[in-house]
């Protein structure tokens, strides 16, 4: 812990320039940063991490579900960032096409299209123009063919292996890369999988079919280790996962081993009392379809936005009541962050953005997932 003490306080100082150099962070509450278990055992996630070979493929496989405070995917790159340093990195993992859905999207990848985007779909949308999917966003591409190009960005992030996620009516069963073509395997309705010629950390799949919707990619490289996706999507619930078609059984097909539900602001500002019901149906769906996946459930930080404050205490305590009769972990960031009254600090240290009192600043998310890949490391030890 104290380790981790100077790398917060050493962000901080690199990254903060509204005063909060030389400031302590005494508001983080490091002695609450672990996982409370309520009664599960995670003692077989423990030995599969460890024990890489017993896992499909040797990847270990974590999803973090979530809203705007996951999409850009800061925070979620840091827990990737400390568990691929520890026990390898198996992959990229999943990315979505949220630029081409015109949104936001993470600093580390790209998607490119060389057809048109004729009709696209986002989770909170009233209407989706076309069917959306695992990823919460879907692009319809206009024309016959499209050449996509998909780019890793990070050194480390080469891939050899693409599953192409897409609607389930016609699956991609070929590519031209490069010189050759490659054919890809049919593992599912809303999956194509290419095993490339080598691997790379940008690809162009040639010569693609316009006719399905496309949800997103999966990028995976040929060693063992672990691989760290986010679902993020700006104003998501419980309740608008639930929505889309055969969501749980999609990602199934990602083979997670856990499941990281981060979700809770928007129904802070919905009706809060409905957050139970919704995140109940979404356990469910999950659980029907990957009976023995372990899920961790995480709280949202306190926010400043009209009832923010008293909106967020609620869902928190929605969330860990659901934890603690349901046996399922929690990790409780609103506590970790500073609890009650804590967003104050949060605004004076630079770390949540004071035009809206809602999101984090890039160095509050990052401190976030420092946080969250600590208590996860201590508790896969």
């Amino acid at each position: 812990m104290k380790f981790l003490k100077h790398i917060v306080v050493s962000l901080l100082v690199a990254t903060c320039a509204t005063g909060a150099v030389g400031q302590e962070i005494d508001f983080i509450q490091l002695g609450e940063n672990h996982i409370q278990y309520n009664g599960d055992d995670w003692s077989g996630l423990r030995n599969k991490i460890h024990n890489l070979s017993s896992c499909p493929g040797g990847k270990f496989s974590i999803v973090q579900i979530g809203d705007s405070h996951i999409q850009p995917g800061i925070l979620t790159d840091q827990v990737r960032t400390a568990l691929q340093r520890t026990y390898g990195n198996g992959g990229r993992g999943l990315i979505a096409p949220l630029a081409l859905a015109g949104t936001n999207e993470p600093r580390d990848y790209a998607i490119r299209s060389t057809a048109n985007v004729t009709g696209k779909s986002r989770l909170m949308s009233r209407t989706w123009p076309v069917e959306n999917g695992l990823t919460g966003v879907s692009v319809q591409f206009g024309g016959e063919r499209t050449d996509l190009t998909l780019v890793a960005k990070q050194n480390e992030d080469v891939f050899n292996n693409v599953t192409l996620f897409h609607a389930p009516r016609e699956g991609y069963e070929s590519a031209r890369v490069g010189d050759e073509v490659v054919f890809a395997r049919q593992a599912s309705p809303y999956t194509s999988q290419f095993s490339l010629p080598s691997a790379a950390g940008e690809v162009t799949l040639a010569g693609l079919p316009c006719s399905a919707p496309f949800y997103g990619a999966y990028l995976l490289n040929n060693k063992r280790g672990v691989v760290v996706s986010e679902i993020g999507n700006n104003g998501a619930t419980c309740a608008l996962y639930n929505k889309v078609e055969n969501w749980a059984a999609q990602l199934k097909l990602l083979q997670p081993h856990l499941i990281i539900i981060s979700l809770g602001t928007n129904e802070a500002y919905g009706k809060p009392s409905a957050m139970g019901a919704s995140l109940d149906q979404l356990v469910r769906n999950i659980k029907q379809q990957m009976p023995g996946v372990k899920i961790l459930l995480v709280t949202p930080v306190e926010t400043q936005k009209g009832n923010g404050r008293t909106g967020t205490a609620q869902v928190r305590e929605i969330i860990l009541d659901y934890g603690r009769r349901n046996h399922i972990a929690v990790w409780d960031m609103y506590q970790v962050c500073g609890g009650q009254g804590s967003s104050s600090q949060w605004l004076n240290m630079g770390l949540m953005n004071n035009a809206d009192k809602l999101h984090q600043l890039e160095p509050g998310y990052t401190l976030q997932g420092i946080l969250l890949g600590d208590a996860l490391l201590e508790a896969f030890k």
